[in-house]
């Protein structure tokens, strides 16, 4: 009898065990429920204090009531954001690191700067901002509209203008570069260290223009004016921008919408390695931005239009545009002017 109770206790042992390593090999995540147990490292791959903070801040509140847990920022700036998506692809698919970046900037990255990760080297949890590229001017700048900007630039020589970017491969650029082609003008382009910097040296007259995403550069609103917004007016979905001329007008021919779709990225893996917390963190996300206190906070802020929301495997059709988008306009960017 005693042999008999024993062999059972040894069976069901190892019928745990096996049990535990399904489990694991199906990448459950956490069985009794634990995930997350510890904060989570969202890396901004952009400087402290600039645009990319302040959209990630406008949600972390809500998303980390959802998660139960802190959501830890980490920064990691440089080389257009090629340092944070580095960190980013050699990070543990475990849920717990995750980064703030753009499909434009990985592609970019991946184009002409030779990393040493590519695109299967990541996955897109969420979208949650669909931002505009606008070109404003310091508020005593003589011009008011985009029409009477290169009527005042083409009395001038050229490259008088100096026109701020937070980057000169920055995916504003693009638009400046197709507007100078198709009105003949030359602007001056300027690239800072981050957008933080770009927009105070705007607003601070050191230059008399800036080429920025719209949500970024509400900050400055009380020492600029906006000239143009470079989306097709049927495509403007900011009510705030409805009004402004948009390139295409000034130009009298059709470009490209210029927008950035800000995106919460996780390591390659995570998704199957990890299904349950896959889920569990698109459902925080989703569950923060349908809250009523999360909408009232963007009523308070403003920024109604802010929130563009894309979860999971739906991303991909987004990220499929931004790319071809990002791969055909790159030489723009990078033409060695």
């Amino acid at each position: 009898m005693k042999r008999i109770i024993v062999f059972s206790v040894i069976f069901c042992l190892l019928l745990a065990g096996v049990m535990v390593g399904v489990a694991y090999a199906r990448g459950s995540s956490d069985r009794d429920g634990t995930y997350p147990n510890r904060p989570i490292t969202l890396i901004v791959a952009q400087s402290a204090g600039g645009a990319a903070e302040a959209s990630n801040r406008v949600w972390q509140p809500f998303v980390e009531r959802e998660l139960g847990v802190p959501i830890n920022f980490e920064f990691a700036p440089g080389a257009n954001s090629q340092v944070g998506l580095t960190l980013l692809s050699r990070a543990e698919p475990d849920g717990y690191t995750f980064v703030a970046a753009h499909i434009v900037a990985v592609t970019h990255t991946i184009l002409m700067q030779n990393p040493t990760y590519n695109h299967d080297s990541f996955e897109y949890l969420v979208s949650f901002m669909r931002d505009p590229a606008i070109l404003m001017a310091h508020k005593d700048e003589p011009y008011n509209n985009l029409t009477e900007l290169i009527a005042h630039a083409r009395t001038l020589p050229p490259e008088s203008l100096t026109v701020a970017v937070p980057g000169t491969n920055d995916i504003a650029v693009v638009g400046v570069r197709q507007l100078e082609e198709a009105t003949g003008i030359k602007f001056n382009i300027v690239g800072f260290d981050g957008g933080g910097r770009a927009r105070t040296a705007l607003a601070g007259r050191q230059v008399p223009l800036g080429a920025f995403m719209y949500f970024g550069s509400t900050t400055i609103a009380s020492e600029t004016k906006l000239l143009g917004v470079n989306v097709d007016r049927p495509n403007i979905t900011v009510r705030a921008l409805q009004g402004l001329q948009t390139f295409n007008e000034a130009a009298g021919r059709r470009m490209d919408d210029v927008i950035n779709i800000s995106q919460v990225i996780a390591p390659a893996g995570f998704q199957a390695q990890h299904p349950d917390r896959w889920d569990f963190v698109i459902e925080a996300f989703r569950r923060a931005f349908e809250s009523e206190d999360f909408k009232e906070h963007l009523r308070r802020l403003d920024q109604e239009d802010w929130l563009y929301p894309v979860y999971g495997n739906d991303n991909l059709a987004v990220n499929r545009q931004l790319r071809e988008f990002s791969e055909r306009t790159a030489s723009v960017l990078f033409e060695g002017r």
